[in-house]
């Protein structure tokens, strides 16, 4: 594997693909759980971003068996990095409309 990330399956059968992907999912999700919450300290979060590495994975024509813990960690920070961005943004944003309410009011 080079920097670009993990192989490609190309035509992998189903089943066979169904397969490595648990087999993945059952080795490395607490990992990338723990991984997260220790991060970012929040259950929920962690969990959500847990969620979209793995269907990130199962959604890509990456081949299960040639992911390593290290591209999933790093993709769950980017995916954690992004998720509490939003989180900030739509934080601003209430606090924006909230400010302009008070102001309205006389």
């Amino acid at each position: 594997m080079d920097r670009r990330g993990p192989a490609t399956t190309g035509r992998l059968p189903v089943a066979e693909r169904q397969i490595r992907l648990h087999t993945l999912y059952d080795a490395t999700v607490l990992d990338v759980y723990r991984h997260v919450h220790r991060r970012c300290g929040d259950v929920s979060l962690a969990e959500d971003v847990t969620q979209d590495v793995f269907m990130t994975v199962a959604r890509s024509d990456v081949d299960p068996q040639s992911v390593t813990i290290a591209w999933l960690k790093t993709v769950a920070r980017n995916r954690m990095v992004d998720a509490l961005r939003r989180r900030e943004t739509y934080d601003r944003k209430l606090r924006m409309i909230g400010e302009a309410a008070d102001q309205a009011d006389p």
